[in-house]
């Protein structure tokens, strides 16, 4: 797992059902000011993920480039 520089959205790997192929991308974005609180997961898509495996995901400080496996 990867959380941005501003500590609101975290990436993760998974092989949750939806996905494009054996591991994929996803994001969540925190709620307010709580760690506990969430959105839904959703899946990067298409650009990003592909049918086979995804993984280690990680965003520049900047984040303007995404680097993963």
């Amino acid at each position: 797992p990867f959380v941005s520089e501003d500590g609101r959205s975290l990436y993760f790997a998974s092989n949750r059902p939806g996905g494009y192929g054996a591991e994929d991308i996803y994001v969540a974005r925190r709620k307010g000011s709580s760690w506990l609180d969430w959105s839904p997961p959703e899946n990067l898509g298409f650009l990003v993920n592909s049918n086979k495996a995804e993984l280690y995901f990680t965003l520049t400080p900047d984040g303007k480039e995404a680097w993963f496996v």
